[in-house]
Protein backbone atom coordinates (compact mmCIF):
# COMPACT_ATOMS: atom_id res chain seq x y z
CA UNK A 1 0.00 0.00 0.00
CA UNK A 2 3.21 2.26 0.76
CA UNK A 3 4.58 1.73 -2.91
CA UNK A 4 1.55 2.58 -4.15
CA UNK A 5 1.52 5.92 -2.66
CA UNK A 6 5.19 6.43 -3.04
CA UNK A 7 5.07 5.89 -6.62
CA UNK A 8 3.65 9.19 -7.60
CA UNK A 9 3.11 10.29 -11.32
CA UNK A 10 5.75 13.30 -10.58
CA UNK A 11 8.19 10.04 -9.47
CA UNK A 12 7.73 8.13 -12.70
CA UNK A 13 7.97 11.53 -14.83
CA UNK A 14 11.08 12.48 -13.07
CA UNK A 15 12.98 9.18 -13.24
CA UNK A 16 12.03 8.82 -16.74
CA UNK A 17 13.65 12.36 -17.31
CA UNK A 18 16.41 11.22 -15.51
CA UNK A 19 17.36 7.55 -17.53
CA UNK A 20 16.40 5.95 -14.28
CA UNK A 21 15.73 2.85 -15.14
CA UNK A 22 15.64 0.84 -11.23
CA UNK A 23 11.87 0.17 -10.27
CA UNK A 24 10.11 1.09 -13.37
CA UNK A 25 7.28 -1.16 -15.08
CA UNK A 26 8.70 -2.05 -18.43
CA UNK A 27 12.63 -1.34 -18.57
CA UNK A 28 15.59 -2.82 -16.49
CA UNK A 29 19.46 -2.96 -16.98
CA UNK A 30 18.93 -4.22 -20.34
CA UNK A 31 16.41 -1.42 -21.55
CA UNK A 32 19.74 0.96 -19.82
CA UNK A 33 22.37 -0.59 -22.25
CA UNK A 34 20.45 -0.79 -25.26
CA UNK A 35 19.33 2.99 -24.58
CA UNK A 36 23.50 3.39 -24.14
CA UNK A 37 24.33 1.57 -27.20
CA UNK A 38 21.83 2.84 -29.30
CA UNK A 39 23.26 6.79 -28.26
CA UNK A 40 26.82 5.92 -29.26
CA UNK A 41 25.94 4.48 -32.34
CA UNK A 42 24.11 7.31 -33.33
CA UNK A 43 27.01 9.34 -32.63
CA UNK A 44 29.36 7.45 -34.27
CA UNK A 45 27.01 6.97 -37.61
CA UNK A 46 27.31 11.09 -37.57
CA UNK A 47 30.61 11.52 -37.53
CA UNK A 48 30.03 13.34 -33.59
CA UNK A 49 31.61 12.35 -29.98
CA UNK A 50 30.10 10.87 -27.35
CA UNK A 51 30.70 11.01 -23.83
CA UNK A 52 29.02 8.57 -20.95
CA UNK A 53 29.27 9.01 -17.62
CA UNK A 54 28.34 6.20 -15.33
CA UNK A 55 27.37 6.02 -11.95
CA UNK A 56 27.51 3.03 -9.53
CA UNK A 57 26.83 4.31 -5.99
CA UNK A 58 28.86 2.66 -3.60
CA UNK A 59 26.38 2.11 -0.21
CA UNK A 60 23.23 3.80 -1.60
CA UNK A 61 20.88 1.53 0.41
CA UNK A 62 22.66 1.23 3.44
CA UNK A 63 24.05 4.72 3.67
CA UNK A 64 21.06 6.68 2.63
CA UNK A 65 20.07 9.40 5.64
CA UNK A 66 16.57 9.15 7.51
CA UNK A 67 16.63 13.28 6.26
CA UNK A 68 17.71 12.29 2.69
CA UNK A 69 14.76 9.85 2.28
CA UNK A 70 12.03 12.42 3.82
CA UNK A 71 13.61 15.17 2.10
CA UNK A 72 12.63 13.22 -1.33
CA UNK A 73 9.36 12.20 0.24
CA UNK A 74 8.38 15.75 0.13
CA UNK A 75 10.13 16.83 -2.80
CA UNK A 76 7.97 13.83 -5.10
CA UNK A 77 4.64 14.88 -3.68
CA UNK A 78 4.36 12.19 -1.49
CA UNK A 79 1.01 12.74 1.09
CA UNK A 80 2.30 13.81 4.57
CA UNK A 81 0.24 11.17 6.38
CA UNK A 82 2.54 8.46 4.03
CA UNK A 83 5.54 10.43 4.41
CA UNK A 84 4.85 10.20 8.32
CA UNK A 85 4.54 6.57 8.31
CA UNK A 86 7.43 5.38 6.23
CA UNK A 87 9.51 7.90 8.74
CA UNK A 88 8.43 6.57 11.52
CA UNK A 89 9.06 2.75 9.96
CA UNK A 90 12.30 3.91 9.41
CA UNK A 91 13.44 5.41 12.47
CA UNK A 92 11.98 2.49 14.41
CA UNK A 93 13.80 -0.50 12.54
CA UNK A 94 15.62 -2.67 14.51
CA UNK A 95 17.55 -4.59 13.02
CA UNK A 96 19.29 -7.95 13.78
CA UNK A 97 22.20 -9.94 13.68
CA UNK A 98 22.30 -13.16 11.01
CA UNK A 99 23.47 -15.37 13.71
CA UNK A 100 23.11 -14.34 17.50
CA UNK A 101 20.87 -12.77 19.32
CA UNK A 102 22.54 -9.09 18.89
CA UNK A 103 20.14 -6.51 17.81
CA UNK A 104 20.63 -2.40 17.34
CA UNK A 105 18.03 0.56 16.15
CA UNK A 106 18.84 1.20 12.37
CA UNK A 107 20.41 4.86 11.85
CA UNK A 108 20.50 5.07 8.60
CA UNK A 109 19.56 3.44 5.44
CA UNK A 110 16.51 1.47 3.57
CA UNK A 111 15.14 -1.84 4.50
CA UNK A 112 15.41 -4.94 2.25
CA UNK A 113 13.09 -4.09 -0.86
CA UNK A 114 13.26 -0.33 -0.09
CA UNK A 115 14.50 0.29 -3.63
CA UNK A 116 12.35 2.77 -4.07
CA UNK A 117 12.72 4.49 -1.37
CA UNK A 118 16.62 5.04 -2.45
CA UNK A 119 15.51 6.34 -5.83
CA UNK A 120 14.42 9.12 -3.84
CA UNK A 121 17.20 10.26 -2.81
CA UNK A 122 19.77 9.17 -6.26
CA UNK A 123 16.95 11.20 -8.12
CA UNK A 124 18.01 14.43 -6.42
CA UNK A 125 21.70 13.97 -6.88
CA UNK A 126 21.00 12.47 -10.88
CA UNK A 127 18.93 16.16 -11.61
CA UNK A 128 21.59 18.27 -9.62
CA UNK A 129 24.28 16.68 -11.67
CA UNK A 130 22.39 16.56 -14.90
CA UNK A 131 21.62 20.51 -14.17
CA UNK A 132 25.30 21.84 -12.80
CA UNK A 133 27.99 19.86 -15.11
CA UNK A 134 28.49 22.18 -18.37
CA UNK A 135 30.31 20.73 -21.65
CA UNK A 136 33.38 23.06 -20.46
CA UNK A 137 33.20 21.01 -17.29
CA UNK A 138 32.85 18.10 -18.99
CA UNK A 139 35.83 18.91 -21.56
CA UNK A 140 37.88 19.74 -17.73
CA UNK A 141 37.74 16.26 -16.23
CA UNK A 142 38.91 14.50 -19.27
CA UNK A 143 42.61 13.92 -19.81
Amino acid sequence: MIDWFVRTPDLIRRLQKNNYFAYRAGVSTESAIHQIVAWAEGALKSSESAIAVLLDIRGAFNEATFRSIESGLCRHGVTPVCARCISHMLRHRIIYEAEGDLSRAAERGCPQGGVLLSNLVVDEVLEKLKNSLTLMDILMILP
